[in-house]
């Protein structure tokens, strides 16, 4: 049974070739919308070699999960989900769920108490910066902590860790993570 199509855009840049790697599916929070990872990192994601995709979430984060998993599910192939802020909530959620190779939160929103995951069973990457403003550096930690694993910081950089001076370290952070926790794709559909 096929899934029903993305509500949102989908934005993407597509490497000129292909070597095999999964796709990546960048998932932004409200209010900053797929620009804010087209930008930059979509293009410099596909030049080393990934098919990146963007979506961004409506405000609800329930309503978020089923927009990521309909656009997981359009790739030809099984994606790395990348959240930030709300987005990265709602990639926690998503894969409590379902299969994937890697997960990257980015400055990622706390949960509503309700609504606790168990640890991944997915490789995954936790990013947070000491100077954000909207995501408090102890929720950073206790997701980090709550997922067995230690947070990667970026001091001096905001909560919009992709826009920026200094963005690029943090994508070459998570595309050489990404390229040791999930080297090759998965099958295709």
């Amino acid at each position: 049974m096929s899934s029903p199509p993305v509500s949102r855009p989908l934005v993407s840049v597509l490497p000129q070739v292909d070597m095999g790697r999964p796709p990546l599916l960048f998932v932004a929070e409200p209010g900053l919308g797929t620009s804010c990872f087209a930008a930059h990192w979509l293009p410099a994601a596909a030049v080393a070699g990934y098919s990146a995709y963007a979506v961004s979430v409506p405000a609800s984060w329930r309503d978020g999960v089923d927009e990521v998993r309909r656009a997981a599910a359009s790739l030809p192939s099984v994606p790395v989900l990348l959240g930030h802020g709300l987005g990265g909530a709602v990639v926690q959620v998503v894969l409590d769920q379902d299969p994937a190779p890697a997960g990257v939160l980015l400055a990622p929103s706390r949960l509503p108490r309700r609504r606790r995951v168990g640890k991944t069973s997915v490789p995954l990457l936790v990013i947070g910066t000491p100077d954000d403003l909207d995501v408090p550096v102890d929720d950073v930690r206790r997701t980090a902590r709550e997922q067995g694993v230690v947070p990667v910081w970026f001091p001096g950089l905001g909560h919009d860790l992709m826009l920026g001076d200094g963005q690029e370290r943090v994508l070459e952070t998570i595309l050489e993570w990404v390229g040791r926790a999930a080297p090759q794709r998965s099958g295709s559909r």
